[in-house]
């Protein structure tokens, strides 16, 4: 499924700040190669209005005739199912890059990697082959990775299950905390004797560990958003 929506702000995680001097000099390129990039629809406003398309499962991106200046892609992999022996899966890896028009192809294949189920791996989501995100991982709850992107953040690893819990159910026990992602939450762990672990949050979230006989969480699928410039 695909949302288009207005633009809207996301929290991109402290490393955002460090490497965003990479996108200003991608941007300050464009201008020194000619693109205006106050041109085209909304110009009135005093600046263009980008289009933003957020993919929920996989699909194609068709660029616009309409001159399309570039376009700042993210995408996060799909978080990592809790543990049935507690620990919390991994959260999902995250990469953006700011991509110029004439380096796209006329179509580009979106690949959105969907969250593991019960002690299952996330699966990794992918913007052609530009840029992608690994999904977390169950068994040892580590966080997947962001790679090709100017800004790459891995998610975050998911919460050993705690130290009195058994596979059996011990009292006293319970599943660790899944691990987030830059855009979402890590479920909540186990609390009690044989209760399961909740779901990871969109998007990318781990999900939380199971205690005793309750299943872990399930991870939350990961996304791939697409702002366009003209």
């Amino acid at each position: 499924m695909i949302h288009n929506m207005s633009p809207q702000d996301f929290a991109f995680g402290a490393k955002y700040e460090e490497d965003i001097a990479s996108q200003q000099a991608k941007i300050e390129g464009l201008i020194r190669n000619g693109a205006n990039l106050n041109a085209g629809p909304g110009s009135q406003l005093g600046g263009s209005i980008p289009i933003v398309t957020v993919f929920t499962a996989s699909g194609t991106y068709r660029k616009s005739a309409n001159g399309l200046r570039y376009i700042i892609v993210e995408v996060v992999g799909g978080g990592a199912g809790g543990g049935t022996s507690g620990e919390g899966g991994g959260g999902g890896g995250y990469s953006k890059e700011l991509i110029a028009s004439a380096t796209l192809g006329a179509t580009e294949t979106v690949t959105v990697g969907t969250g593991g189920g019960s002690g299952s791996n996330g699966n990794t989501s992918s913007f052609g082959s530009l840029l992608q995100a690994t999904g977390g991982t169950s068994s040892g709850g580590a966080g997947g990775i962001g790679s090709g992107g100017d800004i790459n953040i891995g998610g975050s690893d998911g919460s050993l299950f705690d130290s009195f819990a058994t596979s059996t159910g011990g009292a006293g026990g319970g599943g660790g905390q899944g691990g987030n992602s830059v855009l979402g939450g890590g479920g909540r762990g186990a609390t009690t004797n044989n209760e399961a672990g909740q779901a990871g949050k969109v998007y990318g979230g781990g999900g939380g560990g199971g205690e005793g006989a309750g299943a872990g969480g399930a991870g939350a699928d990961g996304v791939v958003i697409v702002t366009e410039y003209f």
